[in-house]
């Protein structure tokens, strides 16, 4: 028996991964139609409904390994932050320390996801509140250069 060329190999493993990647855009598309149908006849609340039909295709998505990467890399550039904001003692530095801590925290949180669904939305949650430490920061920064 011929041995399969690695190129010819990674060839079909990427079609594999481009045809998963279809069924699943395709199964959100079908789950979309069924919140929307859900929510017109007004017969369940829809909420529940958007829940139900999201943490399962959440969950696909979930990988652990990317998640400690994160969370290795976001610790470095938030005990960086916190050392700058220390030498510096000012509002801006102190932004970031926060912005950059809160989106650590939300990591943690989306490690963790897979013992209840709420750390999900927790972690999210926390992710805003860095976003818009960091946001804040950058209006602060802009506003006194302008």
């Amino acid at each position: 028996m011929e041995q399969i060329p690695s190129s010819l190999l990674s060839l079909s493993n990427f079609a594999g991964m481009i045809f998963t990647i279809t069924q699943l855009i395709a199964y959100s598309l079908f789950i979309v139609t069924y919140v929307i149908q859900a929510g017109s006849q007004g017969g369940q609340d829809l909420d529940a409904v958007v829940a139900v039909a999201a943490f399962p295709i959440i969950r696909l998505f979930y990988i652990p390994t990317l998640e400690l990467l994160a969370i290795t890399m976001l610790g470095l550039v938030a005990v960086s932050s916190l050392m700058n904001c220390l030498r510096q003692r000012s509002l801006n530095s102190a932004l970031v320390f926060l912005g950059f801590s809160f989106i650590f925290f939300g990591h943690l949180l989306f490690l963790f996801m897979i013992f209840d669904e709420f750390l999900l939305f927790f972690g999210q949650i926390m992710q805003l509140i860095g976003f818009v430490c960091l946001l804040i920061m950058l209006a602060k920064v802009s506003r006194t250069r302008i």
